[in-house]
C-alpha cells in the first residue's frame, strides 16, 4: 500500500491541473489510514510482558514521588499544611468515647481522609 501511495504522490505531476487538488485530498486520506494501520500493528506487536514492564515501571516511579512527597513533607511542615488544606474535601473520624471518672475521654479508632477530584498529587506520570 505504501508503494501504490509514492506512485500516486510521483504521477500527481501527470494529472490535469483541476483535479491535482482532489487527487492530493485522496493521497492524504491514504496516508492516514496508513498511519492509523501502522499505529495498530504496533500496539498488537506490544506483548503482556512489555505491558507489565511498562506498568512496573509506572508504579516504581509513583512509589518514587510518594517518597519524595513524604520526605519534602517532613523537612517543609508549611508545605504540607498548605497541601492538606487545598485537597482536603472531607475528614471523617472513627472515635470510641468513654466515661473515666466525671470526664470522657476519646480515642481515634481510624479515620478517612478524602481529597478533592481536580487534586493530583503528581504533575504527570
Amino acid at each position: 500500500m505504501a508503494k501504490k501511495l509514492d506512485q500516486a504522490k510521483s504521477r500527481l505531476l501527470e494529472v490535469p491541473s483541476d483535479m491535482v487538488d482532489v487527487i492530493a485530498e485522496k493521497i492524504h486520506e491514504v496516508q492516514d489510514r496508513l498511519d492509523v494501520i501502522d499505529e495498530e500493528i504496533r500496539r498488537a506487536s506490544i506483548t503482556p510482558k512489555d505491558i507489565i514492564g511498562e506498568f512496573d515501571a509506572k508504579m516504581d516511579r509513583a512509589v518514587e514521588m510518594i517518597d519524595n512527597l513524604v520526605a519534602t513533607f517532613k523537612n517543609h511542615p508549611h508545605l504540607a499544611r498548605e497541601f492538606l488544606m487545598e485537597a482536603v474535601e472531607e475528614v471523617r473520624l472513627d472515635v470510641s468515647r468513654r466515661k473515666a471518672g466525671s470526664r470522657y475521654r476519646y480515642k481515634l479508632d481510624g479515620g478517612e481522609l478524602f481529597l478533592r477530584r481536580d487534586v493530583s498529587l503528581f504533575s504527570s506520570w
